[in-house]
């Protein structure tokens, strides 16, 4: 049952309602917000909370605002549905239900139905002692995580390189696995790099990755050397390199010219 109820305007500001004493229309509110999702109250113990007298309740019955259902004054609040709509799969039966369809079998009641957002019953509990909505809420999260883990795997794939079939690349993830290694997102953006440089060597990468699994490697090595795969010096390296070369190559030809004007003089 929820905990704050409304009261619409259109009713309480009518001349019928405010020419009522100032008492009931206490009385009204307090029954208002103790009422259940049926709009019906137990009036008798509200009257003695508040120490108002039965002509309060009188008067609300006979201005229309409340029927008295049995003699232990449980009461419902006509208007109602008029102060409060509550959605039908939030509401709480009323245990007075069939007392009032009994007595006003013409009543406007909002009809209870499943909540959209529940699977299972979380009053029933399987043979581990959990709730089947727990288990639902578990169910539903693995499937989540299940999603995740797969779209991993897709970005894994998603980028190999033409130089190397899937099947073979998923030999090779499951080896790393197998030792322990498993790859992660750095390391397999590298080794797609070497593949790559393999390939453009003219290596055959699936044997590469053939080899490097029958040896129990955790790195891809290059065939032939069995060496493990070194990066190709860069651009700058390699202008640097040169450089120094051409720089050698021209002392050791300054010397020649020198030894040369020193054997003509």
């Amino acid at each position: 049952m929820a905990e704050r109820r409304m009261f619409a305007k259109k009713i309480i500001d009518s001349a019928r309602f405010i020419k009522m004493p100032l008492e009931t229309q206490a009385f009204y509110f307090h029954l208002g917000t103790r009422a259940d999702d049926d709009g019906i109250v137990e009036a008798f113990s509200v009257m003695r909370l508040l120490g108002v007298s039965e002509d309060s309740l009188k008067i609300l019955v006979a201005k229309g605002f409340v029927t008295v259902l049995n003699d232990d004054l449980v009461s419902h609040i006509t208007d109602w549905k008029e102060h409060n709509l509550i959605r039908s799969d939030r509401k709480v039966d009323s245990i007075y239900k069939n007392l009032l369809l009994q007595l006003l079998p013409d009543v406007d009641l909002i009809e209870k139905r499943d909540r959209a957002d529940r699977k299972h019953d979380e009053n029933t509990w399987d043979d581990n002692g959990t709730s089947m909505g727990q288990r639902s809420i578990v169910e539903d999260s693995i499937g989540e995580v299940s999603k995740v883990k797969d779209n991993n795997k897709a970005h894994e794939t998603q980028f190999l390189p033409s130089c190397i079939s899937s099947d073979v690349w998923n030999e090779w993830v499951q080896h790393r696995k197998e030792i322990k290694k498993p790859l992660t997102p750095t390391t397999i953006k590298k080794q797609f790099k070497q593949l790559e440089d393999f390939n453009r060597l003219g290596m055959d990468t699936t044997e590469v990755i053939n080899a490097s699994i029958a040896g129990g490697y955790a790195g891809l090595f290059a065939l032939r050397t069995g060496k493990k795969y070194e990066p190709a010096k860069s651009k700058m390296d390699i202008t640097s390199e040169t450089y120094e070369r051409v720089q050698e190559m021209k002392r050791q030809q300054a010397g020649q010219n020198k030894f040369i004007e020193g054997e003509i003089a």
